[in-house]
């Protein structure tokens, strides 16, 4: 393999890399909040911690957490 391939090779490499860390940082942040912002509500099943409104992705999703696990209802 030429010098010349190998380091474009290696740059690509290492921004997806950066770029893959980024996510999942960023996913973590998200889940962090989204486990803050979890309300107890009236008339919830035993079990379960609590529900929040989302908006993502341009739609409305009602999740209840139960367990250490989110439902998505």
């Amino acid at each position: 393999m030429s010098a010349f391939l190998a380091d474009w090779l290696n740059l690509l490499i290492r921004w997806g890399h950066m770029i893959a860390g980024i996510g999942w940082i960023g996913a973590s942040f998200y889940f962090i909040a989204l486990d803050r912002s979890l309300k107890r509500r009236e008339k919830m099943q035993d079990g379960v911690l609590g529900s929040a409104w989302e908006v993502h992705g341009g739609g409305r999703d009602l999740g209840r957490q139960s367990g250490g696990r989110l439902v998505r209802l």
